[in-house]
């Protein structure tokens, strides 16, 4: 078992047809020029989903401030499923959804 907590083609896999794929979104200033990347943004959570299948995407992990409907306008630029954002209380039901 990989720990997987940036870009990695392993997310594709992880996340190979799933219903739902939860995917971090934490879309810090400056985090797609960083050496060693260690989170993923919103646009590269839509990425991962696109590549991997899914049929809906769950965004969570936000950074402290930020704008979880700017994330999920993000993530949709790369993924046309479903975009979620994560948020207290959220009950979703689990199985083929219709596409």
């Amino acid at each position: 078992m990989h720990d997987i907590t940036g870009p990695a083609p392993a997310l594709a896999e992880l996340g190979r047809d799933a219903d739902l794929f939860i995917v971090e979104a934490t879309d810090r200033d400056g985090e797609t020029s960083r050496p060693t990347r260690n989170l993923l943004t919103s646009t590269g959570a839509g990425l991962w989903a696109r590549r991997a299948g899914a049929r809906r995407l769950m965004l969570t992990h936000f950074w402290p401030g930020n704008d979880r409907a700017a994330a999920v306008a993000a993530a949709q630029v790369e993924f046309d499923g479903a975009v979620l954002a994560a948020e207290e209380d959220l009950t979703l039901m689990l199985g083929t959804p219709d596409r």
